[in-house]
């Protein structure tokens, strides 16, 4: 089996540290109005994957007359979200890393 690439290794790591992290965080956070300037970059990209899904999968996320399964699922879907969301990121970033360590080295070469 081949390898698999640096930059779905170190997105997945990214992926699964932030999202254990974003778990212990408060409810507040991942509301735009209370959350900390440094996770609302992440909240926006998240609540751009959470919002087709439960609206595909008939899931009330803005009332607050949610039933207790909606509910649940609501929170389930939005950690998946924060979990894509940081892969994504992790892995630009690290593909981006990579760009410049190779441009580097093409520099010094010459």
């Amino acid at each position: 089996m081949k390898k698999w690439p640096y930059w779905i290794k170190g997105g997945l790591l990214i992926a699964v540290i932030g999202t254990f992290l974003f778990s212990l965080l408060p409810a507040e956070a991942s509301n735009f109005s209370y959350a900390p300037w440094y996770t609302g970059w992440i909240i926006g990209i998240a609540f751009a994957i959470f919002a087709p899904i439960c609206i595909m999968l008939n899931i009330d996320f803005i009332s607050e007359a949610a039933s207790n399964n909606d509910l649940f699922w609501a929170q389930t879907i939005w950690l998946f979200s924060i979990f894509i969301s940081l892969f994504i990121v992790g892995a630009v970033i690290l593909i981006f890393i990579k760009y410049i360590m190779n441009m580097k080295r093409n520099a010094a070469s010459k």
